[in-house]
């Protein structure tokens, strides 16, 4: 792992499917039917073994401030963004999505859950929303994710770190080549997102199509 300028690039050796394939195929045998059934409905790529293609794409991630990304009025975070910055990497990405419900999510205190938006195009292109809340949080931060395709790369990366360099509250800017950490999260969630704990009750990864 290296870190400059508040960029952080995660790489990996390349024998990182095959040690992904091997600890989901042991998390299999332990358990019992009715988990692996919960885990057929919940994982959206349950029992793909082929993980060669996640070559083709990379993944961008950073924490960051809601009301600077989203440039909500009024509020006591001034900011040079407009919003039209997400909205455009949103169209890039071919991703629809009503921001006013992503306000709605953030803005209910109740709500902890992960919404996802897949692309139109490739589900697995993708902006990830986790809009925990921490009670000690005084920053109004989100985690915002984004996977899309190596020949989207450049263009995102570019019109994303503009964005984040306009931040004035954020964490370091993540850019994974290898690791896929946010695929396995939303395609393989039961795993690596529950942790093999699944409760309706609590915090959930809603999916979003078009």
């Amino acid at each position: 792992m290296s870190a400059s300028a508040g960029r952080t690039v995660i790489k990996c050796p390349n024998f990182a499917n095959a040690r992904t394939l091997a600890v989901i195929e042991k998390s299999i045998v332990i358990m019992n039917e009715a988990q692996q059934e919960l885990r057929r409905k919940i994982d959206l790529h349950f029992g793909r073994q082929d993980f060669s293609s996640n070559s083709n794409y990379v993944e961008f991630s950073f924490y960051c401030c809601f009301y600077e990304v989203f440039a909500i009025p009024n509020s006591y975070w001034t900011t040079s963004l407009t919003g039209a910055e997400i909205v455009e990497i949103l169209n890039i990405l071919k991703i629809n999505i009503n921001l006013d419900f992503v306000k709605e999510k953030y803005f209910d205190n109740n709500n902890h859950n992960v919404e996802v938006f897949h692309s139109y195009e490739d589900e697995q292109v993708f902006i990830y929303f986790d809009l925990q809340k921490e009670p000690t949080d005084q920053n109004d931060m989100f985690f915002l994710g984004i996977r899309c395709t190596k020949h989207q790369e450049e263009i995102i990366h570019e019109k994303l770190l503009k964005m984040y360099k306009k931040l004035q509250t954020c964490s370091p800017f993540t850019f994974d080549i290898y690791n896929n950490q946010l695929y396995y999260k939303v395609f393989l969630s039961f795993f690596y997102f529950y942790n093999n704990k699944y409760n309706e009750l609590n915090r959930q990864i809603r999916h979003h199509t078009n």
